[in-house]
Order: C-alpha cells, then sequence, then structure tokens
C-alpha cells in the first residue's frame, strides 16, 4: 500500500504543475494583448482608421513574398532581352544580291563577267558578301568584292582611321595613299610580291568594298574604273 500511494503522489504533483504552467501561458498571452494598441478601440460607426506611411510601407513590402520578387525580377529581365533581341534582329538584316549590285554604276567597256553571293561571318556576327568579277580589254579582269557587316559597324573602323590620316611621305613610304574619286575616299596600296594593286573604300557608311587589278598600269587603270564605278553612287 506504501508504494501505491507514492505513486499517486507523484502523478497527482505532475498533474497540479502541468496546469500551473498552462494557468501562466494563458495569462502572460493575455497581458501581452492588452498591450497591444487596438486600431478599432473607440471606433464610432462609420468612422476611418488611419493608417500611417510606415505600415503602409510594411504592408506592401510583406505582401510581396521573395520567391515572388524573385520571378517578377526575372520576368523584368526576359522582357528587356526579347527587347535588345528585337531591335538587334531589325539592324542585322543584311543586304540581298540585288541590293549590293545596285551599289555600283556601270563602267564603259568592263562586263560583269561573273558573280558570287554568300553568306559569311565576322567574329559572331554574319555578314553578306558579293565578289564580281570584271572583264575588259585585252583579257583584263579586275575582282570587286562588297561585304555588309551589318550589326557590326566597328569592322569598318580600322578603314575610318585611315580616312582620317594625313596624306603625308609616310603613306607613300609603304605604298599606300588615300585619293578622292567623286567624294569617295579610297586607299591604294600595291602588294610588291603579288604585284597587285587594290583600291578599298566605304559605300554609304556601311559597305567595304575592294577593288583588285594585276597587270601592266594597274594604278591607272583602277583609276579610271573607280571614277566612273562611283560616279553615281
Amino acid at each position: 500500500m506504501e508504494k501505491k500511494w507514492t505513486i499517486s503522489g507523484l502523478i497527482a504533483l505532475c498533474l497540479i504543475a502541468v496546469v500551473g504552467i498552462v494557468i501562466t501561458l494563458m495569462l502572460l498571452i493575455g497581458s501581452s494583448e492588452k498591450k497591444l494598441p487596438n486600431p478599432l478601440e473607440g471606433l464610432k460607426s462609420g468612422g476611418l482608421v488611419a493608417i500611417s506611411d510606415e505600415n503602409k510601407a510594411e504592408e506592401r513590402r510583406s505582401s510581396l513574398s521573395p520567391w515572388d520578387s524573385v520571378k517578377t525580377m526575372g520576368k523584368a529581365a526576359e522582357a528587356v532581352k526579347k527587347r535588345f533581341e528585337r531591335i538587334r534582329a531589325e539592324k542585322t538584316i543584311l543586304a540581298d544580291k540585288e541590293k549590293l549590285l545596285s551599289l555600283l554604276a556601270p563602267v564603259s567597256g568592263w562586263q560583269i563577267k561573273k558573280s558570287q553571293y554568300y553568306l559569311g561571318g565576322y567574329g559572331e556576327e554574319e555578314t553578306a558578301n558579293l565578289n564580281i568579277t570584271y572583264s575588259g580589254a585585252d583579257s583584263r579582269s579586275i575582282e570587286v568584292e562588297i561585304i555588309d557587316y551589318g550589326a557590326t559597324p566597328a569592322a569598318l573602323q580600322p578603314m575610318k582611321m585611315i580616312f582620317k590620316m594625313e596624306r603625308d611621305e609616310e603613306m607613300e613610304q609603304r605604298d599606300g595613299k588615300v585619293s578622292d574619286y567623286n567624294g569617295h575616299l579610297v586607299f591604294e596600296e600595291y602588294n610588291r610580291r603579288k604585284k597587285q594593286r587594290q583600291f578599298s573604300s566605304i559605300l554609304k557608311d556601311r559597305y567595304l568594298i575592294k577593288l583588285k587589278h594585276i597587270g601592266n598600269n594597274s594604278r591607272k587603270t583602277l583609276q579610271n574604273f573607280t571614277q566612273e564605278l562611283f560616279s553615281q553612287k
């Protein structure tokens, strides 16, 4: 009997302790709720509750979860990317063969023997290329190449820098000079090893054109050809 009484007493003490803890927690919760201001307290029928700017800002911050923020930023980035790609695509429409041919005026005494149009590449960008062979008297021929760099105008910068250089002795010593043909600046070069003369120019601030000729009086031949080729362009 003494052993049973001891166990019963312990159980009773545990129950009393649990009840005490529960009552204490209820009292603490009740007191904390009383300390919080009630915005509806004392509000008359039909009245309005004033919300501070700080509360409004807090409400806006809490209404958007971190996951929603990530999704919103992702959508914005995707919209910017699509807009950039659309603008870029509009600028990278390359000229077709007919467009490139229209850049050249007819040259008396010379006929187009053959032409080849193809798409090439400049870095990661695509280019349009037109190679033309002109045939003239005495089996002479002039090779003409036109390149449309499309969205990579930086490819024309080396040529533009040459055009900005003064026509001084330094240009002459390296077998190169800049001349003007009907308002078109042309860089004249001579390759002694190949015995080939080349004229290079820029058309409409977009297309690079190169004219090449091998033979006697090559400079005079290209001068006359270029003068007429650029007569209407």
